[in-house]
C-alpha cells in the first residue's frame, strides 16, 4: 500500500472488524516519524453499534522531511503474539 504525505501528514486507513477483538497495531515506524494519532471508526450509520461491523483503523503519522519511509502494521488481538496479518505502508513525502 502507497500512502503520499501531505501537508507534513499521511493517513493510513486499515479495514478490519473491531467487533472481533482483532486490531491493527504500528509495528514499525522509522525514527523520524511521529505517530500523532490512531481511532477506529465503524462503517454503517452513525451511532449504530451493529455487531460484527466492520471499520477503519486510522493512523495519523507526521512526516517532518521530504523522502520515502516504510512502516510495518499486524492485525492481532491484543491478548495473542501472533499477527493474523501484516502490512507493509510506503509513506511518500515530497515537496514540490
Amino acid at each position: 500500500m502507497e500512502v503520499t504525505a501531505r501537508g507534513g501528514r499521511a493517513v493510513v486507513r486499515l479495514p478490519v472488524h473491531g467487533t472481533t477483538g482483532h486490531e491493527w497495531v504500528l509495528e514499525s515506524l522509522p525514527e523520524s516519524l511521529r505517530l500523532v494519532d490512531e481511532h477506529y471508526v465503524q462503517e454503517g450509520v452513525p451511532g449504530d453499534r451493529m455487531v460484527g461491523a466492520g471499520g477503519v483503523h486510522v493512523f495519523t503519522v507526521e512526516v517532518p522531511e521530504a523522502g520515502s519511509y516504510e512502516l510495518t502494521f499486524a492485525l492481532r488481538r491484543p491478548w495473542e503474539s501472533q499477527a493474523l496479518e501484516t502490512r507493509t505502508v510506503h509513506i511518500r513525502r515530497t515537496d514540490d
